[in-house]
C-alpha cells in the first residue's frame, strides 16, 4: 500500500493501481513524489504506437510522382489527385521537408489510395527505406488483395524498376504515415 499525508488527509491505495496513483498526483508536490525513489525513477511515458491497417505498397523508380501517378491512373482506373504536402518535423517540432501526397477513394471497392514521396531534398520520410522513391498505401476491407493486383500491375511497366510489399507494422517511422 502507498499512503499519503497532506494537511491531515491520507489516502491508501495499492501502489500497483497507477490509474488512482495519478488521479492523486495534482495534489501531490512534486517533491513529494521525488523523496520515493521508486516513483521517480520508474516514471511515466505516453509513447503512442500506432498499429497500422494499410497495405504498403514501395515504388522504386527515377521518375517523379506526377508520372507514376499518371501511370496508375491509366492502368489501374485510379483517380489519383494531388491533395496536399505532408510536413516531416525535425525533433524540436521545426518543419524539415514537405512530401507530395495524391488521394483516391474508390467508393465502389470501399478502398483509400494514398501515393506519398519518400524523398525530398536529401531528406526521407521513412528513413529506414532510404532506397524507395514513392510509397503507396491501401486502406479497405479488401486491401490485401487488392495489393496483389497492383504489384502485379506495376512489376509490368518499363518506368518502374523495383516493386516491394513492406509490412508497415515493422517501420520505425512508420508514425509518418498516417494520414488524416
Amino acid at each position: 500500500m502507498f499512503c499519503k499525508s497532506l494537511s491531515q488527509d491520507i489516502i491508501e491505495f495499492p501502489i500497483s493501481d497507477l490509474s488512482s496513483l495519478i488521479s492523486h498526483l495534482p495534489s501531490v508536490p512534486l517533491g513529494y513524489i521525488k523523496s520515493f525513489p521508486a516513483l521517480a525513477k520508474k516514471g511515466l511515458s505516453l509513447d503512442w504506437e500506432p498499429e497500422c491497417s494499410f497495405e504498403l505498397i514501395s515504388i522504386v523508380s527515377p521518375v517523379r510522382d506526377y508520372r507514376i501517378c499518371w501511370l496508375l491512373n491509366n492502368r489501374l482506373n485510379f483517380q489519383l489527385e494531388w491533395v496536399e504536402e505532408v510536413p516531416l518535423l525535425s525533433g524540436k517540432g521545426i518543419q524539415k521537408s514537405l512530401f507530395n501526397r495524391f488521394y483516391y477513394n474508390d467508393e465502389l471497392n470501399w478502398l483509400h489510395y494514398h501515393f506519398v514521396n519518400n524523398k525530398y531534398l536529401g531528406d526521407n520520410l521513412i528513413p529506414e527505406l532510404k532506397q524507395v522513391d514513392h510509397f503507396l498505401l491501401v486502406e479497405g476491407n479488401n486491401a490485401h488483395q487488392e495489393k496483389a493486383r497492383v504489384i502485379t500491375i506495376l512489376k509490368q511497366s518499363p518506368i518502374i524498376q523495383a516493386v516491394l510489399d513492406v509490412d508497415p507494422n515493422t517501420l520505425r517511422s512508420k508514425k509518418n504515415l498516417i494520414f488524416e
